[in-house]
């Protein structure tokens, strides 16, 4: 009796365990090595960097690497995709590869852009190495967001396989693997792209509810990736480490590997944030709605990277703050410098990107390189934010030819019978060429009748402005209030601009 009491308190026990995450390990990094592509010799490179530290009783390095001919013929040469549980001095041989993934099979050749491999890879790592933590990083070339319709190797996604077709996985595919992950088993704890430019708005909101951490760089990576002998002995040296000092840890060896005169980056981002950070975003995009031209000026000198469509938002953010004068857009990007600064708590660059804060955001400068597919129904960053409307915005508006101010009379208030005193008028053509146009005066009677003169022809010279001061050499009888006004045209009768002020005619009894 006293033996089956005891058994049945072992199960509850192990199951308690099970369901809490209280495990032997503390962490299972696993590293999806996609060299299935021009990156082979350098994937050969990393393995051997893992090795030098290898598993322990806190820390299982696990790792599914897949190669392809023609690069290197390394370790046996081998073709298809293996798994290791990396032990120390290990060299990656289909000898040292794990025999059985759990169908009486070991390597094979797979599509490592299939989010289902991606899948089954970290179902698997969890299932037969459980921790307290997992660490997921995606080895490969890098990019940002994608669409599945677009075949060129650009910047919208990560982990290219050649020998699958040039197959990569798809933003919106990695979303949906990371939440059957999650479903599945557990939530990954850290997510990291060793891979370039996925440190971005767009990819850190889609995965913003599937992992606590991101770790991404900006800019291109060079091919030596990620320092993984330093970063992993750290974590070997320290295993009880939480997310946050992983990726601390894993930006200070990155840059201590490349040193600050390289052109690099890396940067870890607090998922948790996000949603902080996207409202100012958003914020920021309805803000934008005018003084295009002093945007456009902030835009041109913001901290680009190798693909120039992405830019640092923080610098961007901090540019306008200083160099648009409407007050509410300088507010909304203070705000938005505030949340980035939220959101990154670990951040390296070099000097040859100086402006870099962490996190690019999508903003060719022209139209002609803004990609269509940019939209909410491929990543979910536009579909629930308006910064693709500010673009649309900020590609179509165009400054109007002709513009004018009109400086009303100093007073506005005059007995009937009255007349009004001199008012001035200010046009200013804002191209570099002679343009013609016409000037209407029209009047809105307090009755709401209209009344206007013939259309003058006007003349300014390239990027001339013309003060001109104008007198109304009638009384006013009719009490009321009046609106008087001059409207610009072009030669088609199209609007160029219109401009009014209110005056009163009082009707000169008093008591």
């Amino acid at each position: 009796m006293k033996s089956s009491v005891f058994v049945l308190f072992f199960v509850l026990a192990f199951s308690l365990c099970l369901a809490q995450g209280v495990y032997a390990a503390e962490w299972t990094f696993m590293v999806y090595l996609d060299a299935d592509n021009d990156l082979e010799s350098y994937g050969v490179d990393d393995f051997l960097e893992m090795a030098s530290v290898g598993s322990d009783a806190n820390v299982n390095i696990v790792v599914q690497f897949d190669r392809i001919p023609g690069y290197s013929t390394a370790y046996g040469d081998w073709k298809n995709a293996q798994r290791f549980l990396v032990a120390k001095s290990m060299t990656p041989t289909v000898a040292n590869a794990i025999s059985d993934w759990g169908d009486g099979s070991g390597g094979r050749e797979v599509n490592m852009a299939d989010p289902q491999t991606l899948i089954d890879f970290v179902k698997w790592g969890m299932d037969n190495y459980p921790a307290n933590n997992y660490a997921v990083i995606l080895w490969n070339h890098g990019g940002g967001w994608r669409s599945p319709e677009l075949t060129e190797k650009i910047n919208k996604a990560i982990c290219w396989d050649d020998t699958s077709g040039g197959d990569s996985l798809y933003t919106n595919e990695l979303q949906s693997a990371l939440q059957t992950i999650e479903t599945d088993r557990v939530q990954v704890t850290l997510l990291g792209f060793d891979a370039c430019l996925m440190g971005m708005v767009e990819v850190a909101y889609e995965v913003k509810d599937l992992a606590t951490v991101m770790v991404g760089s900006e800019e291109t990576e060079p091919g030596d990736g990620w320092p993984y002998n330093t970063l992993l002995a750290d974590l070997a040296a320290a295993p009880a480490m939480t997310a946050n000092d992983l990726a601390v840890v894993i930006v200070n060896r990155y840059g201590q590997s490349y040193g600050p005169n390289s052109d690099t980056t890396q940067s870890a981002i607090d998922l948790s944030m996000m949603n902080t950070l996207s409202y100012a975003i958003n914020n920021f995009a309805v803000a934008m709605d005018s003084n295009r031209s002093e945007i456009a000026a902030a835009r041109a000198a913001s901290q680009e990277y190798t693909y120039p469509q992405h830019i640092d938002l923080y610098h961007f953010a901090g540019l306008v703050s200083t160099g648009v004068s409407d007050p509410d857009i300088q507010n909304a990007a203070l705000n938005v410098m505030t949340a980035v600064d939220s959101t990154v708590f670990a951040e390296f660059h070099g000097t040859p990107s100086a402006n870099s804060h962490g996190l690019a955001i999508y903003f060719p400068e022209t139209e002609i390189s803004f990609d269509p597919d940019y939209n909410g129904t491929v990543i979910d960053f536009p579909a629930y934010t308006q910064w693709d409307e500010f673009l649309n915005w900020f590609y179509n508006f165009t400054e109007p030819v002709v513009t004018q101010t009109i400086t009303p009379p100093s007073v506005t208030t005059i007995p009937s019978g009255g007349l009004l005193g001199a008012f001035t008028v200010t046009l200013t053509n804002n191209t570099g060429s002679t343009y013609s146009f016409y000037s209407r005066d029209y009047t809105i009677m307090p009755d709401g009748t209209t009344t206007s003169r013939r259309p003058a022809l006007m003349r300014l010279r390239g990027n001339e402005t013309k003060t001109i001061t104008r007198q109304i050499n009638r009384p006013w009888v009719n009490p009321g209030t009046y609106t008087y006004g001059i409207q610009l045209t072009n030669a088609q009768g199209g609007v160029l601009d219109d401009d009014s002020f209110n005056f009163t005619v009082t009707s000169g009894l008093s008591r």
